[in-house]
């Protein structure tokens, strides 16, 4: 008689190990969409129509006293803010915690560097750092007292929309640890990455001494 082959069957702890392994796994990285690079291209277009709104009508004088408002915050809330991210990229990482299923699909994409908030806080970050840049130059080269308002609005809406931006990109953890794995492997898109978290402090740290300097400047004067 022909022997039939035996399948071999699993046992139990494979088939256990098998469902646990296939659980955890995110899955395969889905292929970019347009949509995602959406902000990048839409966010400072429309930050400078809202801007050009706010200085060239009567909504310049609420521009004014919300400037001020901010002037004031900045330093607070700038140093608050940078402390309590750093102190969450130290200490998150170090810890043993269990993600949820959705924290953990959403790892690959954040390692890539392919989610809307990280691609439009660098947006925004660049954005910031060359109206600085921009402001610094007319003050310097020319009387650029109506330019400096216009980049004052500027100012405004690109920190409003970077504020929100950032309790979505730099506060969660899947994004701290996300990031922190594709830092600490090389792997993935860590040098953006990287450059994103570089300009960010930059930009928050420039931006806390303009606010310092702002309200230095009348004290000293008075």
């Amino acid at each position: 008689m022909d022997s039939v082959p035996h399948e071999k069957m699993p046992m139990n702890g494979e088939n256990d190990a098998a469902d646990a392994t296939s659980a955890q796994s995110p899955g395969p990285v889905s292929a970019p969409r347009w949509g995602d690079w959406l902000p990048m291209i839409f966010a400072p277009v429309g930050l400078l129509v809202v801007a050009f709104l706010f200085v060239s009508s009567p909504l310049v004088f609420g521009a004014l006293v919300l400037g001020m408002v901010m002037i004031g915050g900045a330093c607070t809330y700038g140093v608050v803010a940078v402390i309590v991210i750093t102190r969450r990229r130290i200490v998150i990482p170090r810890r043993m915690l269990t993600l949820t299923a959705g924290e953990t699909a959403a790892l690959p994409a954040i390692a890539t560097f392919r989610t809307v908030p990280q691609r439009l806080t660098l947006t925004l970050n660049v954005a910031l750092l060359i109206n600085l840049v921009l402001v610094a130059l007319f003050v310097w080269t020319q009387d650029g007292t109506a330019q400096v308002y216009g980049f004052g609005a500027f100012t405004e809406v690109a920190a409003i929309a970077l504020i929100v931006t950032n309790a979505r990109w730099a506060y969660p953890r899947r994004f701290i640890i996300g990031e922190h794995q594709a830092l600490a492997e090389r792997s993935g898109a860590w040098r953006i990455i990287r450059l994103n978290r570089v300009l960010s402090y930059i930009v928050w740290i420039a931006y806390i001494g303009v606010a310092a300097g702002l309200l230095a400047v009348p004290a000293m004067l008075a």
